[in-house]
């Protein structure tokens, strides 16, 4: 019952959709930041941690394109 209310309630999100590259986006930066914030004191992982982010970057650019649009 209450999911239906909430589903036939006027708002403001009413009828917004997320695309996969936005939330592509905000996941990898979600996980940028968290990410460097556990590594901080970097040390010999750290590497592999950036390595990883790059790849996953060049990755969400090729498949999903630029993360702002114009």
């Amino acid at each position: 019952m209450m999911a239906a209310q909430l589903r036939d309630a006027p708002g403001l999100l009413k009828g917004a959709k997320m695309s996969i590259a936005l939330l592509f986006w905000m996941l990898y930066i979600l996980s940028l930041v968290f990410g460097g914030w556990v590594n901080y004191p970097f040390d010999r992982r750290s590497p592999s941690f950036f390595i990883v982010m790059i790849l996953l970057a060049c990755l969400g650019y090729a498949v999903f394109g630029p993360a702002v649009h114009r």
